[in-house]
């Protein structure tokens, strides 16, 4: 004889409540906590994009200076081997 296989419910566990009603109150409580939580996660958005925009302009102002410092190390590179040339 096979082994039998049981097989539970596929909801899950938080789903039990769901068709109980909340209180017109405790609606209004939650909409206004999650107003509140919205507008809270939009500062913190606005916040990020400022400090994104100083690291992006920090950064193209580091990539300007190696091209800076790339041209001046060639032409000491180019320099130097003019010296031993005419050394």
């Amino acid at each position: 004889m096979a082994p039998s296989i049981s097989i539970g419910s596929a909801a899950p566990s938080w789903a039990a409540g769901v068709n109980k009603k909340k209180s017109v109150g405790a609606v209004v409580d939650e909409a206004e906590l999650l107003r509140r939580r919205n507008a809270e996660l939009e500062c913190e958005v606005e916040a990020l994009r400022l400090e994104l925009g100083a690291v992006r302009r920090r950064a193209e102002m580091a990539e300007e200076a190696e091209e800076r410092l790339c041209v001046q190390l060639g032409d000491a590179e180019v320099e130097a081997l003019e010296l031993a040339r005419a050394y």
